[in-house]
């Protein structure tokens, strides 16, 4: 009987081991990171390419100093969580047209390529994706 419940808990923790993030290996995938200054799509954005796997730790930030549209975001990269990468955002910004108030939302991601909306509200959106070919050359370009 001890020998059958020390299996399942052995089996249990090997299961959860697996699950955990592993921080000692390269990104898995380029990204685009595109800041909106408005819904999706619309004309006004900034982006961020990376086109080498990144270490975790490696970090990136983008600032919008827009009237009105005030906002600062950040991202590291923390590492695998099997076959996706994991990415922690931190996001400030103006919440309303017109007043000072400020909000600041963190989030973890996991990303795998495809594209994924990091952070919405009425005045940005956040999205992170794989760049196409020609964006690669162009952030490989000196």
């Amino acid at each position: 009987m001890k020998t059958i419940l020390l299996s399942i808990v052995l089996a249990g923790l090997a299961f959860f081991a697996d699950a955990q993030i592993s921080t000692n290996q390269p990104s898995r995938f380029k990204t685009k990171v595109i800041a909106y200054e408005g819904k999706i799509g619309s004309g006004v954005n900034g982006s961020t390419v990376s086109f080498v796997p990144n270490n975790p730790g490696t970090g990136w930030s983008d600032t919008v100093t827009s009237p009105g549209q005030e906002s600062e975001l950040k991202w590291t990269f923390v590492g695998r969580n099997g076959d996706k990468d994991v990415y922690r955002f931190t996001f400030t910004r103006m919440t309303n047209v017109g007043t000072s108030n400020k909000s600041t939302t963190s989030k973890e991601i996991q990303f795998d390529g495809k594209q994924i909306l990091v952070f919405e509200d009425e005045l940005h959106a956040v999205v992170m994706e794989s760049p196409s070919q020609e964006e690669l050359k162009a952030a490989k370009a000196p």
